[in-house]
């Protein structure tokens, strides 16, 4: 007779995987494999440019009727859920943006951040502040006067920058500015462009850059000076095409072409446009330029590098890199304009 057989099945072991913690990634470490450099330190919680830019909207919004001040614009009062966080960060946000004699509430606040999503959907972004003075801004070499911070926000209407964290230009937007007004133009330390109807500063230049320029503009006025037929500019010299108005290094003209002077930026474009490489204007920015320049009509244009001692030459031909020891081309536009290299840095040494 045959017996049951039973089979025992063995229990097999659970296999548990256990990975190590992921470590944080140091953002300093980051920064150096990449060769970044570090724009500017802001605190967890948001940029003091964002914050400064909301109170400014939201102070210049508020009116009164003889009761509390209500924010300006707004039509209806929906109900509108939020967890108790958001309510609470609201609420510390419009404690810090109060102003003397005047309260800010958090449905305020949050009217106004409301107000700014809706405008950046709309693409109307960059006008929501329009009506409000921009911040001034400070920009010190002293990194002690700032401690460990690229960024200090002083009050809503100034924020202080170290120069160093700061990728120039930046845009300011004074009040009144029309781009053919020069009495518009804001009083700066510094060097202003209008791009497509964007104000961009510039800090002054460092003195490599002052050497260069000089001796730029010394090459085109004596070769000038045996060709009447031409006149020359420089010291950022302002050039209005397209509407936009520009600065240039150094720019040679017919002289037929831009008449009797008249004090004005120039409304013609020049033959050639010579720019210069500094601490805020990088080959890659000056490239920018480069186009914009061919763009509206200028035939040739130099970009002129101290850091590597090269020359880069733009005209309808391509462009080509020129170092010491060689010589700028002929070209049929400005008849016996052939100087050196070494003559653009004579007075590096």
């Amino acid at each position: 007779m045959s017996g049951k057989i039973k089979l025992k099945k063995s229990s097999t072991a659970r296999v548990r995987l256990k990975s190590s913690r992921t470590q944080r990634v140091d953002p300093e470490e980051v920064r150096e494999q990449l060769g970044a450099d570090s724009v500017a330190l802001v605190s967890d919680g948001g940029s003091p440019f964002s914050m400064a830019a909301v109170r400014r909207a939201v102070l210049a919004s508020l009116t009164s009727t003889g009761g509390r001040p209500s924010l300006g614009g707004s039509d209806r009062r929906p109900k509108i859920p939020m967890s108790d966080q958001d309510w609470q960060t609201l609420q510390e946000c419009a404690s810090k943006m109060a102003d003397s004699g005047r309260a800010v509430t958090a449905g305020q606040v949050a009217a106004q951040l409301l107000r700014d999503a809706i405008a950046a959907l709309r693409g109307t972004a960059d006008d929501r502040y329009g009506s409000v003075p921009a911040p001034s801004l400070r920009f010190s070499e002293n990194r002690s006067a700032f401690g460990s911070q690229a960024v200090e926000l002083l009050d809503d209407d100034e924020i202080r920058m170290r120069r160093a964290n700061v990728r120039f230009p930046v845009e300011i937007r004074p009040d009144g500015f029309e781009v053919d007004d020069p009495s518009t133009w804001p009083a700066v330390e510094g060097r202003l462009e209008c791009v497509e109807r964007r104000l961009l500063y510039r800090p002054p230049c460092a003195d490599i850059q002052q050497y260069v320029a000089t001796d730029v503009t010394f090459i085109l006025r004596e070769w000038a000076s045996s060709h009447p037929e031409f006149v020359v500019g420089s010291n950022e010299g302002g050039i209005k095409l397209g509407g936009s108005v520009r600065a240039v290094d150094a720019a040679v003209w017919r002289r037929s072409d831009v008449g009797v002077a008249t004090g004005r930026v120039q409304h013609v474009a020049p033959l050639l446009a010579a720019e210069v490489s500094g601490i805020d204007e990088e080959e890659e920015i000056l490239r920018e330029k480069a186009r914009w320049y061919r763009d509206h009509g200028v035939a040739i244009v130099w970009l002129v590098l101290p850091e590597t001692r090269e020359v880069v030459v733009i005209d309808a031909t391509g462009e080509s890199r020129l170092a010491v020891g060689q010589t700028v081309p002929p070209h049929v536009e400005l008849p016996g304009l052939e100087p050196s290299i070494a003559a653009f840095f004579t007075q590096l040494r």
